[in-house]
């Protein structure tokens, strides 16, 4: 992973009012290159003995676990992402002393913010029947020592050790292993996809420092209102002989509402009050329009629904209502005493959900259509 953040903040002061700009950028080039040999036996299933009555669970694989021979090659998984991400944002702030009885500050001020995520996946690539046979394949992986590895050393854990493969070894028996890149191990369109987020917000705040029937009340109210545009793009799998790219796009406005309150009725004890309503937008790979029909409706079985996988750009963000009481005492003589209530609304929980007997654009028939969905609301409380 490299990263790259910079940025430029500057205030200027102007009798009773501060302006503030802040300028920011950020980059990340990730890449992940995933290679796993898998070698496998069958165990003596009475001797596999798993003990999860203590503090920390026991494992006993059998007399054989260790022993190199009676493995088996099963085969190598090779698979690479790359993500590429770039996010821009601007904020124009302003404190402004309005001199006045009871309020402290009003704050106002615009930000804006752009998020450009490109992922690509490779095949998964599974290799199998290596040209040198698959004992030389484990015995070439294994080694002269496979033992070198301990895991959570201690006399009541077993197994302490595990066998630890060389995928350079193996590799060197099979070509193939040596594969790399997305021209050698193709683009999986299924899991790829590139999603550009923008948010516009305006927001005012009012900063309150008062006497309450003679008791100090601090506090702020404030409004953020907020735009969301989004735009993914993905591909279509299934549809027919080729992939189909396929573009979405949607945007949202919500007004979120705070309060901040504080009363201190001594110097001892204080009172909180706090309400927020607040969003989380979904993920990029939950909005991105990616779709594969792994099954493909059959007309001469049409009580028969295919299967498809898609995701949805039409996911709302997930709200809440937060409230929150709280009191604090601090004695004397040191230390302090805290009491806390919450209570969240929630809206539009997100999670993965099957439709049976519906219908996908572009295809005959009815499928079974897995995809996220905004599904149900709750409450949170303690």
């Amino acid at each position: 992973t490299e990263n790259l953040i910079t940025g430029l903040n500057i205030d200027w002061q102007s009798g009773n009012l501060t302006t503030n700009f802040d300028l920011y950028m950020s980059k990340v080039d990730y890449s992940r290159d995933m290679r796993n040999p898998i070698i496998r036996r069958n165990m003596v299933k009475s001797e596999v003995v798993f003990n999860g009555t203590d503090n920390l669970a026991l494992f006993d694989m059998g007399s054989n676990f260790l022993e190199k021979d009676g493995y088996t090659w099963f085969r190598a998984n090779i698979s690479q992402v790359y993500m590429d991400g770039e996010n821009t944002g601007a904020t124009l702030a302003f404190d402004y002393d309005p001199g006045l009885d009871g309020f402290s500050a009003v704050k106002f001020g615009i930000h804006w913010d752009e998020s450009d995520v490109d992922v690509t996946r490779s095949n998964n690539v599974i290799l199998t029947n290596p040209p040198e046979g698959g004992p030389a394949m484990v015995d070439a992986a294994l080694g002269e020592d496979p033992f070198g590895w301990t895991f959570m050393p201690g006399d009541n854990v077993m197994p302490q050790q595990w066998l630890t493969m060389s995928w350079d070894a193996a590799a060197a028996l099979d070509s193939r292993m040596s594969m790399s890149g997305l021209d050698e191990l193709g683009i999986d369109l299924a899991a790829s996809y590139r999603t550009k987020e923008q948010t516009t917000s305006f927001y005012g705040q009012l900063d309150i420092d008062t006497m309450m029937r003679d008791v100090p009340l601090t506090g702020n109210i404030g409004v953020r209102v907020v735009n969301v545009d989004v735009t993914s793009d993905a591909h279509a799998l299934g549809l027919g002989p080729d992939p189909v790219p396929i573009t979405t796009s949607g945007d949202y406005t919500e007004i979120l509402p705070s309060m901040n309150l504080k009363w201190n009725f001594s110097d001892s004890f204080a009172l909180r009050l706090g309400y927020s309503k607040t969003q989380t937008r979904p993920e990029f790979q939950e909005m991105a329009p990616m779709i594969q029909v792994n099954r493909v409706w059959d007309p001469e079985e049409p009580e028969v629904n295919g299967l498809a996988r898609a995701g949805n750009a039409d996911l709302d963000p997930i709200m809440s209502d937060n409230f929150d009481l709280t009191m604090e005492w601090y004695p004397e003589s040191g230390g302090s005493g805290v009491f806390s209530l919450f209570y969240k609304d929630v809206e539009d929980f997100i999670v993965s959900q099957t439709v049976e007997d519906t219908t996908v654009e572009g295809l005959d028939g009815t499928y079974n259509l897995t995809q996220p969905i905004n599904y149900s609301d709750g409450k949170v409380k303690g």
